[in-house]
């Protein structure tokens, strides 16, 4: 929902804010290569790559969760 996304925004500032977002993929980065059926986490990660503005690289993790039902509509969301 749209309070949902705009609370998530706000609390995702700080990381942003203070350019901790290359750490952010890198968490995102490890994770996946452990677990790369982690969807959840590749679309978690894809949406904190739009924020930095990698959206090719976005489009691609995005288009790998949509393999996964559990997340397939999230990631469709995402690249609406």
């Amino acid at each position: 929902s749209f309070a949902i996304d705009a609370a998530e925004v706000l609390d995702d500032a700080h990381i942003f804010a203070t350019l901790q977002y290359r750490e952010v993929v890198e968490h995102y980065r490890q994770r996946l290569q452990r677990a790369p059926e982690d969807h959840a986490a590749r679309v978690a990660m894809a949406r904190t790559l739009v924020k930095c503005g990698l959206y090719d690289e976005a489009v691609r993790e995005l288009l790998i969760a949509t393999q996964d039902e559990r997340v397939r509509g999230r990631a469709l969301h995402e690249l609406a």
